[in-house]
């Protein structure tokens, strides 16, 4: 019998595949991380996603952390008020 040459389930359409691409590099872009090495696997493709996602959003989150002192002091220079911000 014939064996019909249907592709895995788990394999990506060339559509999706495309689409997966540049979500990855779109990811890594705002990370401010380049590609090093061309990525063989889907799985190390994902992590590299979601880490230069995560790092991007750490660095936000600390950047506001070492900043909020310095903004404060900004609004009592200018006497701003609780009442005032709402």
């Amino acid at each position: 019998m014939k064996k019909s040459a249907e592709k895995p389930s788990n394999q990506l359409q060339p559509k999706q595949r495309r689409a997966f691409y540049h979500l990855i590099l779109v990811a890594l872009a705002l990370a401010g991380m380049g590609l090093v090495s061309p990525l063989a696997s889907d799985a190390g493709k994902v992590f590299a996603a979601v880490y230069a996602l995560f790092s991007g959003l750490m660095f936000i989150g600390a950047t506001g952390i070492v900043l909020s002192p310095v903004f404060h002091r900004v609004l009592h220079k200018f006497h701003v008020e609780e009442r005032d911000l709402k």
